[in-house]
């Protein structure tokens, strides 16, 4: 409707009712970044419910420890498709609600649980080695 390339809602409840609303959009990528980094701080005790503006029913309530299960999800609905090296994935991460940083702890966990598989890098496991990554039961399965 205003042409923003992100729209992201911000809502805090009281009572089961919206005592704050914020509306923020943005068509640059630092903008949607410096948003949901504030977003994520503006809580730190919990109650904020946020959304993308595609869908404001299908909110995230934001706490001081994140849910980070529905990340979880979304990594593996990605890898599903086939590998993708870890930039991509955090330049994919910006369209969702999530920050960088709960990406790289989900790909630490996925990596350390054995539920996906890192090559095409070497040395540490890290984020700036750009490893290219894929479920497990992918590479199993050839």
């Amino acid at each position: 409707m205003t042409g923003a390339r992100w729209g992201t809602y911000l809502r805090m409840l009281d009572n089961d009712r919206v005592r704050y609303f914020l509306l923020h959009l943005t068509n640059h990528p630092e903008g949607r970044d410096l948003m949901k980094e504030c977003m994520w701080k503006t809580c730190p005790q919990g109650g904020f419910y946020a959304s993308k503006s595609e869908n404001p029913k299908q909110a995230i309530l934001l706490q001081p420890e994140p849910d980070l299960l529905p990340l979880h999800v979304w990594l593996a609905e990605r890898l599903s498709a086939g590998p993708k090296h870890w930039q991509a994935l955090t330049a994919e991460i910006r369209e969702e609600l999530w920050l960088a940083k709960h990406l790289n702890g989900v790909i630490r966990s996925m990596y350390r649980a054995g539920e996906i598989v890192a090559d095409g890098y070497t040395g540490q496991f890290a984020q700036t080695r750009n490893p290219r990554l894929q479920l497990a039961a992918q590479v199993q399965a050839t």
